[in-house]
């Protein structure tokens, strides 16, 4: 299991297949188990990331959920493309993580 660190939590990521990344990003109250079996169909042209926010899945949990949650969720897939150098990105959001692809793009 992978973890990276943000705002001193550990978030969940597993990475597969090689190529540019294809980023997934869940929606609320979800992880990134709702992608495992679709993402697999994109390994063989692309890295798949799934990330588990905070308070999702395999993340830390959270005390409370913060009132622009899908800004905080932003910067904690903007600090995982930094932390891993990744500059050239595609990224695939469904509910609340489509609303944060909107932010990580600006």
């Amino acid at each position: 299991m992978s973890y990276f660190t943000f705002d001193n939590k550990k978030i969940y990521y597993e990475e597969n297949g090689s190529g540019t990344p294809l980023l997934f990003l869940h929606g609320n109250t979800a992880s990134s188990k709702m992608f495992t079996d679709f993402s697999k169909r994109y390994t063989d042209s692309y890295k798949v990331i799934l990330i588990d926010f905070l308070g999702h899945g395999r993340s830390e949990r959270l005390s409370e959920f913060p009132a622009d949650l899908w800004f905080y969720e932003a910067q904690q897939a903007i600090a995982f493309l930094r932390h891993k150098h990744y500059d050239k990105v595609n990224i695939i959001g469904c509910s609340g993580g489509s609303n944060c692809c909107s932010e990580c793009s600006t």
